[in-house]
């Protein structure tokens, strides 16, 4: 088992709640993550500031960021924020649940979310880092791009939905959502690993259909498949804040957008739906669209292909 650069724990609120014997209990795959990253120690907690009761670290696991394993919640991102708010949350961080019952998606939505996937929520850094270089509107796209291409490294063909789907032969395979809350950022990222939404369920919501890793060939764990994409995301987020202005990204992520001069259907604002070509991305994260002859941008709505 490699060594990893980011620091494992098992958190958990409750008489062993959270603890490895726990989460090995809920699914296969998260059996083969508490063995393969075990053995785990108990760690001393000071309850008197913390906001869990257990906490025990991977005996293969270092560095500076931490990752949190949590057994099963409400939300991914209510744990994280609760994390965040009281200090134990740092940037770069991130959470990990075991399972959701109801996760938060687009437009509020809540998703039941099954074991054997992956539900993190991921600490970047605050807006107020990032107002003057103008990437705090892109973050959406940049987090859905740095996922995409942990998974193209992996072998995959993978697209962006814009705002924040990655699709795999135009099917869902993971999401992304953004919430800013006190100049805090965190980015929730979800992606099928062995289960997805049964076809009822999507198109109750106007989505897509789904697939996951597993479909796609893909062989992997919750706790594996996030650590390599924590270990490359921040190395990658830096560079390329720190070497493009935001316009020169964007326009460079159009060949990992999907439908790119295809046609498709639109649902934005109070509109009805309506046909349009994508153009691409514009500037400041919009999608340009061409509908009867005339161009226009989007910032919020949904497409899918006609």
């Amino acid at each position: 088992m490699k060594f990893k650069s980011s620091r494992l724990e098992c958190w958990g609120r409750g008489p062993a709640a959270g603890s490895p014997a726990q989460i090995s209990r809920q699914h296969s795959l998260w059996q083969q993550d508490i063995h393969d990253f075990g053995p785990w120690t108990p760690v001393s907690v000071d309850h008197r500031t913390m906001v869990t009761d257990n906490i025990w670290r991977s005996s293969k696991s270092g560095g500076d960021e931490k990752v949190v394993i949590w057994g099963p919640c409400d939300s991914v991102l209510d744990v994280g924020w609760n994390l965040s708010r009281n200090g134990q949350l740092a940037v770069w961080d991130s959470v990990i649940a075991v399972s959701q019952a109801s996760g938060r998606g687009q437009r509020q939505r809540s998703w039941t979310s099954p074991p054997g996937n992956l539900y993190a929520a991921w600490r970047w850094p605050g807006t107020e880092s990032l107002s003057s270089s103008g990437w705090t509107g892109l973050l959406s796209l940049l987090a859905g791009y740095l996922i995409a291409e942990s998974l193209i490294a992996k072998g995959l063909s993978v697209r962006i939905k814009w705002p924040n789907d990655l699709l795999v032969k135009d099917r869902k395979v993971g999401g992304i959502l953004l919430e800013q809350k006190h100049g805090q950022t965190l980015v929730g990222i979800g992606i099928n690993i062995v289960s997805h939404p049964e076809a009822h369920v999507l198109r109750e919501a106007l989505g897509l259909p789904a697939t996951s890793l597993c479909n796609e060939g893909l062989m992997t764990t919750p706790v594996s498949l996030w650590t390599e994409m924590v270990e490359t995301g921040k190395t990658k987020f830096y560079q390329i804040v720190d070497s493009l202005a935001p316009q020169e990204w964007t326009a460079a992520l159009n060949h990992r957008l999907a439908w790119v001069g295809k046609r498709v259907w639109v649902s934005s604002g109070n509109k009805s739906p309506y046909e349009a070509t994508i153009k691409g991305l514009a500037k400041d994260g919009g999608l340009e669209l061409q509908a009867e002859g005339k161009s226009h941008t989007i910032y919020s709505g949904n497409i899918s292909p006609i």
